[in-house]
């Protein structure tokens, strides 16, 4: 397709814009405050999570406060953002869910589990959690025979949105729960921004054909070089306005509005492109620019669409079926 092909493909995807948005000033945290966000966070899940809430020996390290906890679980609060989880250290083949979970059910234990904790405790006034999407981690095996086991469902994680007002809060998911047979939770994470309920400013917002455009000068260096444009090999998968929270142990002073661009590239190789672009003339701060990943090897096994994960802030597709093992609860953790 032509640029302007590309442009107005992506600008099309935009459901609806405001004419001005606000620019929120967010908290500034200090080391003790996240501390003491962390023991409040401890202290909600300890039920949950079969602790008393005030065990641990706490660690600090560059960047992040590390608490060791009983049974091989621990908690990490990031300095940066204020972002913060914890495991409860299951074994990652324990507690499997039976053939019985369907999503519905399983969609309807993880909002118990998320009222029971009071997730929406962690947003401000005029502030909201949403769910957004179900995801399950699924395992199968086999005998040197090629006896396939039937995959069994290992985990349920659950995604949620933060939304300001009707804005939603593009990066990464803004809070999951993990959790395993019989309602246990394995993990949790909040990666909420806190908002200092200030508004700095309220700023035209362009339009999406302006962001657009700004998106396509952003992703034609890509093939610097190459015989091809970009747009030869790239298609346009979803384009989004809203906030944008960086990375966990990234510093953040501002939300401000933002559009959020993911693009396919296929060639040899399949790449998913994630672009954020400012949605006013005014700049609060860079956004992240480009991020690139390989895509999804050709594979029969079950796998959640590049897009939906893109939205609740995976750029990398990962597939939900893996065999013998969980790969996510063997890699550490970040």
């Amino acid at each position: 397709m032509s640029v302007q092909e590309f442009i107005e493909g992506l600008a099309g995807m935009v459901e609806s814009v405001p004419e001005h948005a606000d620019v929120l000033a967010l908290r500034r945290l200090s080391i003790k405050d996240t501390d003491e966000r962390l023991r409040r966070f401890l202290t909600m899940t300890a039920d949950l999570c079969g602790r008393s809430g005030k065990e641990g020996d706490w660690l600090r390290q560059s960047g992040s406060t590390l608490v060791r906890l009983p049974s091989g679980g621990r908690a990490v609060g990031y300095h940066a953002s204020g972002a913060m989880m914890v495991s409860a250290g299951l074994e990652p083949l324990g507690y499997v869910f039976g053939p019985g979970e369907d999503n519905e059910s399983l969609t309807a234990q993880l909002l118990d589990i998320a009222k029971g904790i009071e997730l929406e405790a962690w947003v401000g006034r005029g502030e909201r959690l949403e769910f957004e999407r179900l995801w399950q981690i699924k395992a199968s095996a086999t005998d040197p025979r090629e006896t396939v086991v039937d995959a069994v469902t290992v985990r349920a994680i659950g995604a949620f949105r933060h939304f300001v007002g009707e804005v939603p809060v593009w990066g990464a998911a803004s809070a999951t729960v993990k959790i395993a047979a019989g309602a246990r939770v394995d993990r949790m994470n909040i990666q909420i921004r806190p908002t200092s309920g200030d508004v700095v400013d309220s700023v035209s917002v362009i339009s999406p054909e302006q962001a657009a455009r700004a998106v396509a000068g952003q992703l034609s260096g890509l093939l610097t070089g190459s015989e091809f444009h970009f747009t030869d090999v790239a298609k346009p998968v979803a384009f989004m306005f809203g906030y944008f929270s960086h990375g966990k142990r990234k510093t953040q002073a501002y939300l401000a509005p933002a559009y959020v661009a993911m693009v396919q590239t296929d060639g040899e190789e399949t790449f998913n492109h994630l672009a954020v672009v400012g949605a006013s003339e005014k700049e609060y701060g860079s956004f992240c620019g480009i991020a690139s990943d390989p895509g999804p090897a050709e594979s029969g096994r079950q796998t959640a669409t590049w897009a939906e994960q893109a939205a609740a802030g995976r750029t990398t597709q990962k597939k939900t079926e893996v065999r013998a093992r969980s790969k996510e609860s063997a890699r550490p953790s970040r």
